[in-house]
């Protein structure tokens, strides 16, 4: 082989590792839209991104997207599921839960750790888990107050359910609640 020949495949090899190594940089860098946050695990352990891109090794590290948007979850206690007062009234009502996975790394790792990533798009997982949840809240909330406060300030009834909820939700937060229909049956 002469030495032109061996430069030339010199040459050839260069431009298709370069090419290889072009296509894996422009594969390998993940940037999370609006709304969601990418966890990344391999290599370097688990990471996660909001808003920033992250490079990832094919073969090394895998990249899930999280969902970081609101959530809604309503409530239904009407008819044979109207809830009981302190003072033996009924009450018909439906409220609707706002909850998102919290955008911390911590609870993004929580969120993940329970839920899985995928999961934390689908709205039915979402709501098997919290609404049992909020369910025995309310439940308890409103078997403890009476007609009166319920009728009239809607706001201590919020806060309370808040109060007992609390704040450790696997990753999520609930952001707000809303009793959207409210009537007191004697």
């Amino acid at each position: 082989m002469s030495p032109l020949e061996i430069l030339m495949i010199f040459g050839l090899l260069i431009m298709i590792v370069t090419i290889i190594l072009i296509i894996l940089i422009v594969k390998g860098y993940r940037k999370p839209k609006t709304g969601t946050a990418l966890v990344t695990t391999g290599g370097s352990g688990l990471r996660i991104s909001f808003g920033k891109g992250i490079f990832i090794l094919p073969f090394v590290h895998s990249s899930e997207l999280v969902d970081l948007t609101i959530k809604k979850i309503t409530l239904d206690f009407t008819g044979r599921n109207a809830l009981t007062s302190k003072d033996k009234a009924k009450i018909e009502t439906k409220l609707t839960f706002f909850v998102r996975v919290n955008n911390t790394v911590e609870e993004v790792k929580k969120a993940v750790t329970t839920f899985s990533a995928a999961k934390t798009f689908n709205q039915k997982d979402i709501e098997s888990h919290f609404s049992s949840i909020f369910r025995n809240a309310v439940f308890d909330i409103i078997g403890y107050v009476t007609t009166e406060t319920i009728s009239n300030d809607r706001e201590v009834i919020k806060n309370q359910i808040f109060k007992y909820i609390g704040a450790d939700l696997n990753g999520y937060v609930l952001e707000d609640i809303s009793i959207d229909r409210l009537v007191v049956k004697n």
